[in-house]
């Protein structure tokens, strides 16, 4: 834990951009400088083997993906249309990201809006659509297995969403998640047994661990406000977090499965989100 490099979204005088904590060091580097008052990026997923981090970026109404070497920093956009192109996640491979595109619907006000999951090469950039039935952005693709079949995504059943898996291969979706709470941002354990999600109520969200199947879930977290983007440390010991006790400033925090206990990653009187771990490379 000392020693874990975190990538992150701050906000900054108003505008977003990634950032990555060296804990052992004690620095933090301003990864991008794409924040302005019409938008910024955000949203980074680490690639498996973390080298490089895709993000997406808006500037007023349009949101566009890019890949970044972690090394040198410099952004390539690999994702471009009109449409709304989001929640980029990577394929175990390093080869595709599977995004949310508001591709062949009408444009919208910035919020919920309906789209698909879609899958582009980075190498080919084509784009192949995955999902037949459209589902909102917010809901989008937020992992891919380690066996590159699947990918975990959460849709609306009746008035609130659950968790959902999608078969990469015929686009067959399964129902993970039976709740009568919202459940969103289901994660793959690194052994491959377990879901991490957070699970949304009326008065706040919580993360909970369930099994593979979404059977058995147990909240680890407690406390007012909300928890939400689990992410497993690379030894599955340790989910990290975004917190905010009174719905206004966030933080990045981390719970120790076993016990509940919570230390703070990344706190500061700015906002902070969006934490992900980033993987030793060898």
């Amino acid at each position: 834990m000392d020693s874990a490099r975190i990538l992150f979204t701050g906000s900054r005088n108003g505008t977003s951009d990634l950032y990555v904590l060296d804990r052992s060091a004690g620095t933090t580097r301003q990864m991008t400088a794409m924040g302005t008052p019409e938008g910024g990026a955000n949203a980074g997923e680490v690639s498996p083997d973390g080298t490089y981090v895709a993000f997406q970026v808006r500037r007023g109404s349009d949101y566009d993906l890019y890949v970044m070497d972690l090394a040198d920093g410099r952004p390539e956009r690999v994702v471009e249309h009109a449409a709304y192109d989001v929640n980029p996640v990577w394929s175990p491979d390093g080869q595709r990201l599977a995004f949310m595109s508001t591709r062949g619907f009408e444009p919208g006000v910035l919020g919920p809006f309906p789209g698909h999951v879609y899958v582009v090469d980075l190498e080919q950039r084509t784009v192949d659509q995955l999902t037949a039935a459209p589902l909102t952005s917010a809901l989008g693709p937020s992992d891919w297995s380690a066996d590159g079949a699947s990918i975990l995504f959460a849709r609306v059943v009746g008035e609130r969403p659950d968790i959902f898996v999608l078969d990469v291969a015929t686009g067959v979706e399964s129902q993970l998640t039976h709740s009568a709470q919202g459940n969103y941002s289901a994660t793959f354990s690194h052994s491959g047994d377990q879901l991490a999600f957070h699970s949304e109520s009326d008065d706040g969200a919580q993360i909970v661990v369930s099994d593979l199947s979404g059977d058995n879930p147990r909240r680890v977290t407690n406390g007012p406000g909300f928890r939400y983007g689990p992410r497993w440390s690379p030894d599955d010991r340790w989910l990290m977090f975004s917190a905010s006790d009174d719905g206004s400033q966030y933080d990045i925090r981390a719970v120790r499965i076993e016990d509940g206990f919570v230390v703070d990653l990344v706190a500061t009187p700015e906002d902070e989100w969006e934490g992900q771990w980033i993987p030793v490379v060898r």
